[in-house]
């Protein structure tokens, strides 16, 4: 081959990779023939993290899925750590009558009013209302008594907004059930323990 063949081939080798544009520019006739441009680098996008029961807390007690031995607690309800509800325990005071009578004294109506206070904390709680006497009077008598007593005490709660549907009763026992004996052991009268028999009870309902 002569030099100048020799010359035109190299010639024709650097135009084969030399860029035809001018200034910085290049368009895509400008890489060498044969070459492909480099894709450009794009960003891998991040995972997206997959929630576990770990994650989730399907009926909304506070206690994971995983951890929730009972998934279908309700709202209100008292719940531990495996999120089944926690036995209620709901200590509520009765309130007593003078004798004879089965109007509330405003001791009664303050007990009441804490009744359902509790009763509007815990809306499956359920109760029983029962009125009771002494053992003063005829049987038949007391009975009515207590059943007055009893009704005094549920007409409260319902007219200060808890549902009837909440309420046992009214139920009443006349003297059937004393929680503190109505004699001494001598046959005397026992006026503080028949003060405690006049009474309607709020009796909480499993």
């Amino acid at each position: 081959m002569s030099m100048a063949q020799s010359a035109m081939a190299q010639g024709h080798d650097d135009r084969s990779y030399t860029a035809t544009g001018s200034g910085d520019g290049l368009d895509a006739d400008s890489f060498p023939v044969g070459l492909e441009a480099a894709p450009a680098a794009g960003l891998v996008p991040a995972p997206v993290p997959q929630k576990t029961c770990a994650d989730q807390d399907d009926d909304g007690d506070g206690v994971n899925d995983c951890d929730d031995k009972c998934p279908s607690s309700q709202a209100g309800q008292a719940i531990g750590p495996d999120g089944c509800p926690l036995p209620l325990i709901v200590e509520l005071k009765g309130v007593n009558f003078d004798f004879d009578q089965a109007t509330l004294r405003p001791d009664a109506v303050a007990i009441l009013d804490e009744a359902i206070a509790i009763l509007g904390k815990y809306p499956q709680l359920r109760l029983e209302v029962a009125g009771h006497t002494d053992s003063i009077g005829r049987r038949r008598y007391n009975q009515a008594l207590s059943e007055r007593r009893a009704h005094a005490a549920y007409d409260y709660l319902t007219s200060h907004g808890i549902d009837a549907g909440r309420l046992a009763g009214p139920t009443g026992y006349g003297e059937l059930k004393p929680i503190a004996p109505n004699t001494n052991e001598d046959g005397t009268d026992n006026p503080e323990g028949r003060a405690r028999n006049r009474r309607t009870e709020l009796n909480v309902q499993g």
